[in-house]
């Protein structure tokens, strides 16, 4: 799971360095930044990760539509 998070977190951050907005690719309304300084490091599998991200530009339930 940690490591579909990961491909997940590493799109968003590739998509956002490229300055491509959720806005331009088509949905309503753009999502919020990336904290990036609110990443965790797990030593164990040599990996960065963060959670609580939207993945929906207007969610019907933010509790549930996040990452």
């Amino acid at each position: 799971m940690k490591r579909v998070i990961s491909i997940a977190m590493a799109l968003l951050m590739m998509f956002s360095a490229l300055g491509v907005s959720w806005a331009e690719q088509g949905t309503q309304s753009a999502l919020p930044p990336i904290d990036m300084s609110a990443w965790h490091y797990d030593a164990e599998d040599g990996m960065y990760w963060q959670t609580g991200l939207p993945y929906a530009a207007s969610p019907v339930d933010a509790e549930r539509q996040t990452m």
